[in-house]
């Protein structure tokens, strides 16, 4: 029961950072930007090519998340609709959704779909949903930098690959995004230390 609520805390907690420092730089994003632009020991080239490599990494992530949440949604959905779940779309949708939050994701949805299968007597159906939900679950990590590449991000594939993974490995769950940002914010520094 403590490791239980112990990660409950641990995910609420960073959903509330999460959103509270997106909110935070969407609404203070241009004055920070200006007073890092006239405060930090940087040449004004230099940090905005570093911006313009720490915005391109998010466009990348973002459209990677935005198609990759899409793929998982329409993958639910079917899945939903052959296995005559009611309200299969609703559900779809809301997998779609739920992919985002970091721990537990999709399977929020298809679990309780599974188990709600097996205590209403339909053990094939449980079985058919854990293997295509744990197939939707794996989806994120696969699709996501794939389609990061559709967001023109400057990273090649294997690259990217390796950050998602190694960022997951050594930050958790918002490693995926920390990853893809940190090797390409370090490519940026080694390009401009070169070119010095």
């Amino acid at each position: 029961i403590g490791g239980v609520a112990g990660a409950a805390v641990k995910a609420v907690v960073g959903s509330i950072m999460f959103f509270f420092g997106t909110w935070t730089f969407l609404i203070e994003g241009p004055a920070a930007w200006r007073w890092a632009q006239a405060h930090l020991p940087i040449a004004p080239a230099h940090l905005r090519r570093l911006g313009a490599a720490f915005a391109e990494t998010g466009r990348g992530l973002l459209i990677g998340v935005g198609l990759t949440n899409a793929s998982q949604a329409v993958v639910a959905t079917v899945v939903y609709l052959a296995l005559g779940i009611p309200r299969a779309i609703v559900l779809g949708l809301l997998t779609g959704i739920m992919a985002l939050v970091p721990l537990g994701g999709a399977a929020i949805i298809w679990a309780p779909v599974a188990a709600g299968l097996y205590l209403t007597e339909q053990p094939v159906k449980a079985v058919v949903m854990l293997v295509f939900g744990a197939l939707i679950s794996l989806m994120d990590n696969v699709l996501r930098p794939v389609f990061a590449r559709y967001g023109k991000l400057d990273l090649p594939m294997f690259l990217l690959f390796v950050s998602v993974f190694g960022g997951l490995a050594a930050w958790g769950p918002f490693g995926a995004i920390l990853g893809p940002l940190v090797v390409r914010l370090t490519i940026e520094v080694l390009t401009l230390l070169r070119e010095e």
